[in-house]
């Protein structure tokens, strides 16, 4: 099966990271418990879509193609078999979702068993409302934190030759983790002189990307949350502009110094390497993975096998993938996709095909190719390097969010 193929794939929806999407969901069977909840509900902020008609199998249905919440209260009263049921439900929301079940039934053995197939928490019909904030506040002490645990994964994009559009790839990639794949993601341009993805994705780079790499020791969280600029909900960029004569100076291991900062607040670094950059030596061997994109000429299968031999030569070597850009434009190919392999000494992870006008509109408004485009071939050709390099399919979006519309593509 195809990156793209498993793109599409339903059940290939989730990634084994914690719940937590949306705060907290309520799948309940009567009109006056859903009234209360609601009542609760507002009360903390939550929307109102966060309480829904429907038990326990209403829950199941729908968490099984959503994430679900992090707290999730849900009937088992009109279930004929509420520990059996139970554990459909059990199964989609695995993690850190915590559970309160909720039923017309006074029974001790139900309470257990419920407890034991993975419920925190269970109250009998009618309730009032200081015991269903008891209940929730006791859930919410317990729940895991709602951050990726596992480390940042760190990505470095880098053209084999200047003007090949590795800067549009890179930011493609990063809005696409950002927004797909719902992961806070952190976009580091490292042409400091001349780098354009603070402009492509329409904002203004903030101060201190020079000062983080001349000064690494002085670095700290909150001098990179002054540095950071936001470019979306869960996307944001680490840029400069500086002077076009002044002389730049990285000491060895300012990059890896700086990553290991960003990922305190990151899941996913991805960083704009302009080729001709001092230290890609130290850039290459402080990531997990490096694409390298390239035209289908001669000179850039050699520029491409050399930029790969480097990058093996590294300590803790990423992952390679090259990925071919601008494919089917007349006048760019000069060599086979076939011959380009032969040189390079591995097949390419992607062909991506040209497509100026999307190209164009999307740096004329300062918006990522995922907004201007989303349905196009190009920015599908993306999505499925993006999974291929996350290693499982984007995430969907949470229930509210679906509900009211904000999980639309």
């Amino acid at each position: 099966m195809s990156a793209l193929q498993a793109f599409d794939r339903t059940e290939d929806r989730r990634e084994p990271t914690l719940a937590g999407t949306e705060p907290f969901a309520a799948y309940l069977a009567d009109q006056t418990t859903r009234a209360l909840v609601a009542r609760h509900a507002a009360s903390r902020g939550w929307p109102a879509a966060a309480v829904q008609d429907g038990g326990l199998a209403a829950a199941a249905r729908t968490f099984a193609l959503v994430e679900p919440p992090a707290v999730l209260l849900v009937d088992v009263s009109d279930c004929a078999d509420p520990l059996g049921d139970f554990e459909s439900l059990a199964d989609v929301v695995e993690g850190g979702c915590r559970v309160i079940a909720v039923g017309a039934s006074n029974d001790a053995r139900l309470y257990r068993g419920l407890l034991a197939k993975g419920a925190i928490d269970y109250l009998v019909k009618p309730f009032d409302e200081a015991l269903l904030a008891e209940a929730v506040d006791r859930v919410e002490r317990q729940a895991p934190p709602r951050s990726d645990s596992r480390p940042a994964r760190k990505i470095a994009v880098v053209g084999a030759r200047g003007g090949v559009g590795a800067s549009t790839v890179c930011c493609t990639l990063a809005a696409l983790f950002a927004g797909r794949h719902r992961l806070r993601t952190t976009l580091v341009d490292l042409d400091l002189r001349f780098g354009d993805a603070a402009l492509a994705l329409g904002v203004t780079c903030g101060p201190g990307l020079r000062e983080c790499l001349e000064y690494p020791d002085r670095i700290d969280d909150l001098y990179l949350e002054r540095a950071v600029v936001d470019a979306g909900e869960r996307l944001r960029v680490l840029a400069a502009e500086e002077p076009v004569g002044d002389p730049l100076r990285h000491p060895s291991g300012a990059f890896a110094t700086l990553a290991e900062h960003l990922a305190a607040a990151s899941s996913v670094i991805v960083v704009d390497v302009p080729k001709a950059a001092d230290g890609l030596r130290d850039v290459f061997s402080a990531v997990d993975d490096l694409v390298v994109v390239a035209e289908l000429t001669l000179a850039a299968a050699r520029d491409t096998l050399r930029l790969k031999q480097l990058a093996q030569g590294v300590d803790g070597a990423p992952a390679v993938r090259v990925v071919a850009n601008r494919t089917g434009r007349r006048g760019v190919e000069q060599i086979s996709r076939a011959e380009f392999e032969t040189v390079v000494g591995e097949k390419l992870a992607a062909c991506l095909p040209a497509d100026s006008e999307a190209t164009t509109v999307a740096a004329s408004l300062g918006r990522p190719l995922t907004e201007v485009a989303r349905r196009s071939k190009l920015v599908k050709r993306l999505a499925a390097l993006a999974v291929d390099i996350a290693g499982a399919a984007p995430r969907r979006p949470g229930l509210v969010a679906r509900l009211l519309g904000g999980g639309r593509r």
